[in-house]
């Protein structure tokens, strides 16, 4: 028995040794392309090989020992590329015509891309249905019979597109497109659902079937779109900023959660990181670096990331802000702790930022509607043209506290609040202490209703 285990231990050790390279050939009929370039489709798209026609369209290409598992792109020209997959089976053999690349793609020796080609093909044609309800959809009103019989069909086309992908990734066990295939799959929640609990069903049916074990799917791109989706559904418009960061977070630890292997844990905490260290939701930050997930070692930061995340971390809510003076566009020196306001929000704008001239009209309704309550806005311009600022501020006649500081590099009020970009808020209270931090008017409203209740 023992020594079964060692050649069996030794026939292992022999076949991860003698991984061969990946031999691809794609013919492309009607070809006019000298050269063919292949790419990994993962988030950095990078150039593995490139291909002049051997013979009459026939392209080869010749992946390393080293090669990564996974999707890959062949581009034949600037317009005209096709997907395919690239597993374990040393030989790949394609065809396709040039001018319907897509729709003439077959495998001729890859039972991989079999798959995943009749896959491509069912979401395709029933891709195309479903944008055909949908602009049907909306030329009737919501209570015409019509109208609930296209949603109906637009349910059945959904339903059908994951029962054929299901059905065709269960019948072929064992393979990387099957399981790419149900990781893209979707389970379509029950018509006739109301939100809440169609909501509900998709945060604990989004996973379903998806073998988050094949560590294969961190080098696909799917899987952050698949990861993403699945953070959307945490997303709530009647949240302020402080309850939307709570959900965020309840999505963060449903993820790390999920019964995944190291590999693809790992990749879900550094694609949720990289995103949310940039952005204005510090507790999902601090939640993602500060948690131990199963011992994943710790995530080492780069020095600038270190220094973003420290200064992000120093205007969390719960500390006080830096006290400053800026000239007011009334000529008055204006000290923000002299303002005297309960709540007082501070908005760092620019001229030339399309958030920033969508959000402050909409900031000024809501500044009117809680001025009476001794609610105060100091809108902060960052841009270095006076003349122009002084215009707007004579135009638009917004009868909040407007100043200017150009964020000239040299600016200590910038940094210190740690203005990276606009429009950018934070609500005080009478002590100057961070309240909120919203990232935009909805979630300031929000909160404003809770502590003018």
């Amino acid at each position: 028995m023992l020594r079964f285990r060692f050649i069996l231990f030794a026939l292992i050790i022999f076949s991860q040794a003698a991984k061969s390279q990946v031999d691809i050939q794609i013919l492309v009929k009607q070809s006019h392309t000298k050269l063919a370039k292949l790419f990994f489709h993962d988030q950095s798209g990078f150039m593995v090989d490139s291909s002049v026609p051997q013979s009459q369209g026939l392209y080869k290409f010749s992946l390393p020992k080293s090669y990564k598992q996974g999707l890959y792109r062949l581009a034949l020209g600037k317009n005209i590329s096709v997907d395919f997959v690239v597993a374990s089976e040393p030989k790949i053999s394609l065809e396709t015509v040039v001018f319907a690349a897509e729709d003439s793609l077959k495998s001729i020796e890859s039972k991989e891309n079999e798959i995943f080609f009749q896959y491509q093909r069912i979401k395709k044609r029933l891709s195309q249905k479903t944008w055909l309800l949908n602009s049907l959809i909306d030329f009737y009103p919501d209570s015409s019979k019509f109208y609930k019989h296209l949603i109906n069909e637009q349910f059945l086309a959904q339903v059908e597109l994951y029962n054929a992908a299901r059905n065709l990734a269960i019948s072929n066990p064992n393979l990387f497109s099957s399981n790419f295939i149900l990781l893209e799959a979707r389970l379509t929640p029950p018509i006739g659902l109301e939100s809440k609990k169609r909501n509900t069903f998709m945060k604990q049916n989004w996973w379903l079937n998806c073998n988050l074990n094949d560590i294969r799917f961190v080098n696909s791109l799917a899987l952050e779109t698949k990861v993403w989706g699945f953070i959307e559904l945490f997303v709530d418009m009647d949240f302020d900023k402080e309850q939307q960061d709570s959900s965020f977070i309840e999505g963060a630890r449903a993820l790390m959660n999920l019964d995944a292997e190291s590999t693809v844990k790992s990749y879900f905490r550094s694609t949720l990181l990289k995103n949310y260290i940039d952005s204005d939701y510090d507790g999902v930050a601090r939640f993602l670096l500060e948690t131990s997930f199963d011992g994943l070692p710790p995530i080492n930061l780069s020095a600038e990331e270190i220094k973003n995340y420290n200064i992000q971390q120093s205007n969390g809510v719960g500390t006080k802000v830096k006290d400053f003076t800026l000239n007011t566009s009334e000529g008055i020196k204006l000290k923000l702790s002299k303002v005297n306001a309960p709540y007082k929000v501070i908005v760092f704008w620019s001229l030339w930022c399309p958030h920033c001239t969508e959000m402050i009209p909409e900031l000024y309704k809501i500044y009117l509607e809680y001025k009476s309550h001794r609610f105060e806005v100091i809108a902060i311009c960052i841009d270095n043209e006076l003349e122009g600022w002084k215009q707007n501020v004579d135009e638009k006649k917004y009868s909040w506290i407007n100043a200017i500081e150009p964020d000239n590099g040299e600016s200590k009020i910038i940094k210190e609040y740690a203005v990276d970009g606009t429009p950018k808020l934070f609500l005080l209270d009478k002590d100057m202490i961070i309240i909120s931090k919203p990232t935009n008017v909805k979630q300031l409203e929000a909160k404003l209703k809770i502590v003018f209740r």
